[in-house]
């Protein structure tokens, strides 16, 4: 059989440029109604985008360059007022990526939505109150803006959603309260605010839950919660995803949830967790080890791509390996969950593992004296079947104190940053002029603790008593830890690294009579290059006022500075 090909006519090339031309005029041609105008100040550009957008009236632009601004709530344009209800992408792009500028911003109350890239790199904002009339904070809207270090939003009574990625490497950020009305969050909302040491949710927010600094998302039907967010300040080491909080099941991660994490290195993931999610691993430049313990898994696009060479993704069976490789969406399209040559994906052994001695190492460091307090970190080095672990430490009761030391203050307090565990009792007492604090840490899921990186075990926290200067010195006067070996319970050994540790209150007035004055130079010159190798350091080190562990020139100028002539 000969096939008929049946011949269509050509359209000359010049009719298709014409049609061409004329399509996409009629695609950017403004809707009728449509316009753009500066305020009787000429200080914004305000767009009405009518029939495109569900916000009409926006501020596109702003014109000055006085960086206290405040957006218009309205314009005139033809007789006709029109209130402005939204702040268009990059408003501010003549005052973007300026370093040295403070921008100062107030938006009106009646707002109700920031558009993607509204306030992206602006360096000079530095805190900013979101109208409770706002609705919408669109993708990236803050992207960029390293200087921002609060976010604060006010009541409003309409439910608030975000973005993706709205707070985009805002990496002073370090207060944001999330209000009750937001119903719903964005991918990779704080990913990575490095500083968001105090991110909480309001107690009464239906839809979403905080807990040790990860925000975990309700389901529609309210029987399960999503891990939403990993805590972006966190610099644990190690993780394990808890198989429920708030009394349900954790049964998925959400989009973006670790991605880019530089700190973790192992993630154990328990059984409940069956549903991965796009990205929601991708880019973790430490993570060596993810265990998965579901036996059956759904996995979306690049949820464990990226990982470092050598990576293990250690799964339960046959089953839930099979699907980690690459597979067909109904679009077409492929779709790679891991990165072959990488990763290896491996069924777990179901060899019983050897059940080590129970051993610890910690590290004791001295972080400083800020805001009347005395701080400790403890950082645990390395675990191996850590089942129970008592630490008892001792400071200098002339120095310190457990009790608050004026109105408004709390006493002495224990921060945990490792949420492997938890510290069911604490014991504070003064007693042979130390003030001595007993502490007891249980793993959080009661399952024992092996662990081969460092993670910020925790922070303690005590009040200075007046007038105090010189070393602050925490001691770490025992340690012990037990686990369980072959269904007996065994001690272990804990080994202490940087006890005594201290914190240094500088006195220029070396002499200690009460006065700064030449004096106090003279009496620095005697111990003049001495170090802290010496013999005599204990008495030379009240010259080293600027506590860099030698007596130099630099010590001398920095009395002279504090003489009052």
């Amino acid at each position: 059989m000969t096939a008929i090909i049946e011949a269509r006519p050509r359209i000359p090339r010049l009719a298709m440029v014409f049609i061409a031309a004329v399509v996409v005029m009629l695609l950017t041609a403004p809707k009728a109604g449509a316009w753009s105008q500066s305020t009787d100040d000429g200080l914004f550009t305000v767009t009405n985008r009518s029939g495109y957008s569900s916000i009409p009236v926006t501020v596109t632009s702003y014109n000055g360059s006085d960086t206290n601004i405040t957006f218009p709530d309205k314009i005139t344009v033809s007789g006709t007022e029109y209130p402005i209800v939204s702040i268009g992408s990059n408003v501010l792009s003549k005052l973007a990526e300026v370093d040295g500028i403070t921008i100062n911003v107030t938006i009106p109350d009646g707002y109700t939505a920031l558009n993607g890239n509204a306030f992206k790199n602006c360096y000079g904002l530095k805190s900013v109150t979101i109208p409770g009339s706002v609705t919408k904070i669109n993708y990236n809207a803050f992207e960029g803006c390293k200087n921002l270090a609060s976010v604060t939003f006010a009541n409003g009574s309409s439910n608030l959603t975000f973005g993706n990625t709205v707070f985009l490497n805002c990496t002073s950020l370090n207060s944001v309260t999330l209000p009750a009305r937001l119903n719903d969050l964005g991918a990779g909302i704080f990913q990575g605010c490095t500083s968001l040491s105090e991110l909480s949710i309001a107690a009464d927010n239906a839809a979403y839950l905080m807990q040790d600094g990860n925000i975990y998302a309700k389901s529609d039907d309210g029987e399960s919660y999503e891990l939403h967010s990993y805590s972006p300040a966190s610099s644990a080491t190690s993780f394990t995803i808890p198989s429920e909080v708030n009394g349900k099941p954790v049964t998925s991660i959400f989009r973006l949830a670790f991605q880019n994490n530089s700190t973790l290195k192992s993630v154990t993931v328990p059984s409940s967790v069956t549903n991965f999610k796009a990205s929601c691993f991708e880019g973790c430049s430490a993570l060596k080890k993810i265990s998965v313990a579901a036996e059956n898994v759904t996995l979306s696009n690049s949820c464990f791509t990226g990982l470092p060479e050598g990576s293990v993704i250690e799964v339960a069976n046959d089953t839930v390996k099979d699907a980690f490789e690459p597979s067909k969406t109904s679009y077409g399209t492929t779709e790679t969950h891991y990165t072959a040559g990488k990763t290896t994906v491996q069924v777990k052994s179901n060899e019983p593992e050897a059940e080590a001695t129970p051993a610890a190492a910690l590290t004791l460091k001295g972080t400083g004296v800020k805001d009347g307090y005395s701080y400790y970190k403890l950082t645990l080095d390395s675990a191996a079947n850590v089942s129970t672990m008592i630490v008892n430490l001792s400071f200098d009761a002339s120095q310190v104190s457990k009790g608050a030391q004026a109105e408004g203050k709390k006493g002495a307090y224990i921060e945990l940053n490792d949420s492997r565990f938890m510290i069911p009792t604490q014991t504070w007492k003064e007693e042979g002029g130390r003030v001595k604090v007993s502490i007891l840490l249980t793993p959080a899921d009661n399952r024992a603790i092996t662990a081969e990186g460092a993670s910020d075990l925790l922070l303690l926290g005590l009040p200075v008593k007046a007038n105090v200067t010189g070393n602050l010195t925490a001691t770490v006067d025992s340690a012990e830890c037990a686990g369980v070996v072959s269904e007996v319970s065994t001690k272990g050994t804990v080994t202490v690294n940087g006890s005594p540790a201290s914190n240094r209150i500088t006195s220029y007035d070396v002499n200690a009579d009460s006065v700064i004055d030449i004096l106090d130079i003279t009496e620095a010159q005697r111990f003049y290059q001495a170090s802290q190798s010496d013999a005599d350091w204990a008495t030379a080190q009240k010259a080293d006022v600027n506590a860099d562990g030698q007596v130099d020139i630099q010590d001398l100028i920095d009395i002279f500075l504090q003489i009052e002539f």
